[in-house]
């Protein structure tokens, strides 16, 4: 019999016997079994396979938004590529587990969170491009002011190009992500109002964590860095990054490029 069989024989016993063994062992007590046996319930039947299911879709993904991820020979790095992923489902299914107990205890959110309206403007609204306007034109006294509008409007252009990329990105993770959420978490249908903005937040931050570690790994190998180096302290990766941004930055920078803008 595996774990999972007899924690579902265990469950069954504990939930027809439950009031006596509150007589028996009090209610602290088996409030703390309880809690267990739904978290248990959890990481077994839905932490675990969300993240065998999820795996293959995100390095599929991670492989069209990475290209050079596909030169990834090195075990150590396979290893680190790999656990973005599984990190990246497990940190976000934690949340919204602990989230959907939240909403189930009627937990205040404007309470818990005091920034909440500050989370409902910035995650639940798409970010605008970040363009230059006319307030910056005192920064750029050598130019005319012909030479100004020509410059603006072209890096305006670019920027709404990077922003439609950037945003295409992250919600090509989201379609991976999302009805894996609601299919594995039912009770994410259920949820209202300001939870819908922890909701948000949740999935915003863990997508960022995703680009930020992926985009980390895309430096390492364009800037041809020790495999190792993907577990150095953060300090002294930068530190390398910067020592051999002169030798290889401008070409992965080009490249970026190329896929954002084309040739």
């Amino acid at each position: 019999m595996d774990d999972e069989n007899e924690l579902s024989d265990f469950d069954f016993l504990f939930h027809s016997e439950n009031e006596s063994f509150r007589k028996v062992f009090g209610d602290e007590l088996v409030d703390a079994t309880q809690w267990f046996l739904d978290f248990s319930k959890f990481y077994k039947g839905i932490h675990n396979k969300a993240i065998r299911e999820l795996r293959p879709q995100l390095d599929k993904l991670m492989l069209n938004h990475y290209p050079d991820f596909s030169t990834i020979t090195h075990p150590v790095m396979r290893k680190y590529k790999d656990e973005i992923n599984d990190l990246s489902v497990s940190g976000l299914f934690f949340r919204m587990y602990y989230l959907l107990i939240d909403y189930n205890n009627n937990v205040d959110l404007r309470q818990k969170e005091p920034r909440l309206e500050e989370f409902r403007e910035f995650y639940c609204n798409p970010q605008p491009p970040s363009l230059r306007d006319d307030e910056n034109r005192a920064f750029y006294t050598w130019l005319s002011d012909e030479e100004w509008e020509k410059e603006k409007q072209e890096d305006n252009k670019k920027m709404i190009i990077f922003n439609e990329w950037e945003q295409k990105r992250k919600t090509e993770f989201y379609d991976i992500i999302q009805p894996a959420l609601f299919r594995y978490l039912p009770g994410l249908n259920e949820i209202e109002k300001d939870y819908w903005v922890m909701y948000a937040v949740y999935l915003g931050d863990e997508y960022e964590i995703w680009k930020s570690l992926c985009e980390n790994l895309e430096i390492t190998i364009d800037f041809q860095m020790p495999p190792e180096s993907v577990n150095w302290p953060i300090e002294e990766w930068r530190k390398m990054v910067h020592e051999r941004y002169d030798t290889y930055g401008k070409e992965s920078d080009e490249k970026r490029d190329t896929r954002i803008f084309g040739k």
